[in-house]
């Protein structure tokens, strides 16, 4: 069993929630799409098995493909920890928000850092289920995680959250820009130049 070896970073474009995800994080780092991501998946496994068939380590294929599988699904539970305690500093932020730029500052960084945990925790789920697939077709064993629970993509509920954090800061910014209520001029009259050519009341 073979696959080709496309490149990691693709340049063709996909409609891919991953890839949606990727390109909005603003991040200036390229990342991989969804189709290098499985690819590399696929092409670990093939290597890992083509290496050890027929070989004295054929006897430990089962452990040694488990193993390869299981670091990818253990990445991506310790990734998505990090992502989780982000979002847990993102609502207290936002619940204690004072209006300063410091605290402004704080809610985006922890929002940054949350919306790239979720990405990174796909891309290791995508290498994860590519490799278990390829290894299940190569030798009829189901993989299964050892600790934990083999579940499927969070992001939407993810992407929301860090949404909902991004509207409100530029809620809280275009309210500092907002006179708080239409600004209506009434002319005057005045003998001097130098006086103001009108007065501005504002109603609240």
């Amino acid at each position: 069993m073979t696959y080709s070896n496309a490149p990691f970073f693709a340049s063709s474009k996909s409609d891919s929630a991953f890839d949606d995800l990727t390109a909005s994080l603003g991040d200036g780092r390229p990342h991989p799409t969804e189709d290098a991501l499985i690819q590399l998946g696929r092409a670990l496994m093939t290597e890992l098995v083509d290496v050890i068939s027929d070989t004295a380590l054929e006897d430990y294929q089962n452990i040694l493909g488990e193993a390869l599988i299981g670091a990818f699904h253990s990445a991506a539970a310790r990734i998505e920890r990090d992502a989780d305690r982000a979002r847990d500093m993102m609502r207290s932020l936002d619940r204690d928000f004072d209006g300063s730029e410091a605290a402004d500052t704080e809610l985006q960084e922890a929002t940054t850092k949350a919306r790239a945990g979720d990405a990174a925790t796909r891309a290791c789920e995508l290498i994860r289920d590519a490799a278990s697939e390829t290894w299940t077709i190569a030798t009829g064993e189901v993989w299964t995680a050892w600790r934990g629970s083999r579940r499927g993509t969070h992001l939407t509920a993810a992407q929301l959250e860090a949404k909902q954090a991004i509207r409100a800061i530029r809620n809280r910014k275009a309210g500092d820009a907002d006179p708080g209520g239409p600004v209506i001029a009434f002319p005057t009259r005045v003998a001097q130049s130098i006086s103001p050519p009108c007065s501005a009341t504002r109603i609240a």
